[in-house]
């Protein structure tokens, strides 16, 4: 039980009383204040969750524009590839091209020149029959006119003139002077 030595006297009452008021009234700041820093507390942490919440959406928007960049720098790559491999075909295709026309040109040069050579041999060739044909037409004017070949031979030559010439045997000229 409680030893009366250690008791107050009553005279200390009212100051006792009125320093536990005073306790009371200082607990009551401080609890009030506690009460505050609380709430205080609570708004920072709710701050804090709407900062974090907002973070996390910038980093989901920065998230999916590097995503977006990553693509769009794919995409220019992939471009840029298509264009160089575009270009290479066509810088290929240029180059068959100019191939081709090499080997026409190639191609055609031989033709011509064969053409050319083969019109140069048949205008040797009918040059060659016209000179014969005047030689013996030279010939056989003399001998007709001396009357020496008969109408065999002149015969003979228009079947000979009509080979070179293509023309009507009876239409050559040998055969206009006897008539």
């Amino acid at each position: 039980m409680l030893d009366p030595e250690k008791m107050l006297p009553p005279s200390s009452y009212p100051d006792i009383a009125s320093n536990l008021k005073e306790c009371q009234s200082f607990l009551d700041r401080k609890n009030s204040e506690l009460k505050h820093l609380t709430l205080r507390l609570i708004n920072q942490e709710n701050h804090a969750k709407a900062k974090d919440t907002q973070a996390e959406k910038m980093i989901s928007r920065l998230e999916s524009m590097k995503t977006e960049h990553d693509s769009c720098l794919q995409l220019a790559e992939m471009r840029k590839e298509t264009e160089n491999v575009k270009k290479k075909h066509e810088a290929q295709a240029m180059i068959i091209d100019a191939e081709m026309k090499i080997l026409k040109l190639r191609m055609s040069k031989t033709p011509k020149v064969d053409a050319v050579i083969r019109n140069e041999e048949i205008y040797c060739q009918r040059e060659t029959l016209n000179a014969k044909r005047l030689a013996v037409e030279l010939y056989i004017e003399n001998y007709v006119m001396s009357g020496v070949l008969g109408s065999g031979i002149l015969s003979f030559l228009d079947k000979t003139y009509a080979v070179g010439e293509k023309t009507n045997p009876s239409d050559t000229p040998n055969m206009r002077i006897l008539r």
